[in-house]
């Protein structure tokens, strides 16, 4: 009776054993093949979307329709009618200017006028020579082009000087003069600041530590249209 009852409880145990064995198997099995299984479903999926090559081509095909298209130009500030005005210039000693010492050191200063014309084609044309003391003198002067910024409201142009001139400690130089003035709005060469602008030259200097090309403020000037009360008041 002894050994029937324990071989029956060895065979109960073989039998359990075999179950468990059989259970984690599966489970093994199972967790091997669903990796397998999703990347057969997502190939699946995959072959029936576009092939690379077909993407391709369709983005070529993009391409070629875009560049048939003008591209789009640049919103450029609007350009003056050719309307003349008239440079009020005052050279002489300024407030915290890099000139030399003896520059002008007395104060004393040239004031000249100059009429110029702005025209569409973004150059600064001008009378053949600037008046210096009413017009008992001249100074000889090139124009130059203008650039205005409307997102700074900056009016820029230069005027090139031929020859200079002296009066005692003051000289306009032989160089080319800087001017900067602020004009507003879409029709900004009818709305230029009435506020004096700056006259600059350049010159080498090592005012910033090292040597380069600085700007050096020379005097100031006005803008103004010309009309019958400017006539007036110059006498020209």
């Amino acid at each position: 009776m002894l050994h029937r009852d324990l071989r029956r409880g060895v065979c109960l145990i073989w039998v359990f054993l075999i179950i468990v064995l059989s259970c984690v198997n599966t489970s093994y099995s199972f967790a091997l093949l669903t990796p397998i299984n999703s990347f057969r479903t997502t190939s699946a999926l995959r072959s029936d979307r576009e092939s690379p090559e077909e993407l391709y081509a369709q983005a070529a095909a993009l391409r070629a329709e875009l560049s048939e298209l003008s591209p789009i130009s640049p919103i450029a500030p609007p350009s003056p009618p050719s309307s003349t005005h008239r440079l009020s210039v005052s050279i002489g000693r300024e407030k915290n200017t890099w000139m030399s010492r003896r520059w002008s050191s007395s104060g004393v200063r040239i004031p000249f006028t100059l009429d110029c014309t702005f025209t569409p084609t973004s150059l600064l044309q001008s009378t053949p020579s600037a008046r210096l003391r009413s017009g008992y003198d001249s100074l000889k002067t090139e124009p130059q082009s203008y650039e205005y910024n409307p997102k700074t409201s900056a009016l820029k142009f230069s005027l090139n000087v031929l020859e200079s001139y002296r009066f005692r400690d003051c000289e306009i130089y032989a160089t080319p003069l800087l001017f900067a003035i602020n004009a507003y709005g879409p029709r900004w060469y009818e709305n230029v600041s009435s506020k004096p602008g700056t006259v600059c030259i350049e010159q080498w200097g090592w005012n910033t530590g090292f040597l380069r090309k600085e700007k050096r403020i020379v005097g100031t000037f006005y803008v103004e249209e010309i009309d019958e009360r400017v006539r007036r008041r110059d006498g020209f």
